[in-house]
């Protein structure tokens, strides 16, 4: 269990975050968390958990967005593994409304996979069943001016 409160990471620029968790809820308090411990992030790296069709029907079709943390510091979000779910592209607007600081924000349909030691690979094992187009119109509206959006 990750805690809703870390001690001040006050150097910490740049974080790669595999979650594991596919609970939408959870994902969004793990991201605010270390949103509030790192005031100097400026690269997010989010690797999502694979969400099955069947999982997907029994989220909820919304995130608590109450009590949300604005980062004024955080310069790029790159978020993996995008299957285009309403719950990822909620998370995605998350950051498009509430970085706002936010110059690019990627979006990466296909997963990666640590091998360790920095290095990591595509994972070829799912093709992205959702379209570029698909994700580009649902995030388009909530892209700030200053933002640039990349579908991947």
């Amino acid at each position: 269990m990750i805690p809703e409160q870390f001690q001040t990471f006050s150097e910490l620029e740049d974080l790669v975050l595999r979650v594991w968790e596919v609970d939408p809820e959870f994902v969004l308090k793990q991201t605010i968390a270390f949103l509030k411990a790192s005031p100097v992030l400026r690269r997010l790296e989010l690797h999502l958990p694979r969400v099955a069709e069947e999982t997907a029907s029994e989220l909820p079709r919304r995130l608590p967005f109450q009590k949300l943390f604005k980062s004024n510091c955080l310069k790029e979000v790159k978020m993996f593994n995008f299957q285009g779910a309403p719950i990822q592209l909620q998370l995605g607007t998350y950051f498009l409304r509430n970085a706002t600081g936010l110059e690019n924000m990627t979006v990466i349909r296909r997963g990666q996979l640590y091998e360790g030691d920095g290095k990591w690979t595509k994972d070829c094992r799912f093709m992205p069943e959702v379209t570029r187009k698909h994700v580009r119109k649902r995030l388009l509206g909530d892209v700030p001016s200053g933002t640039k959006l990349i579908v991947l």
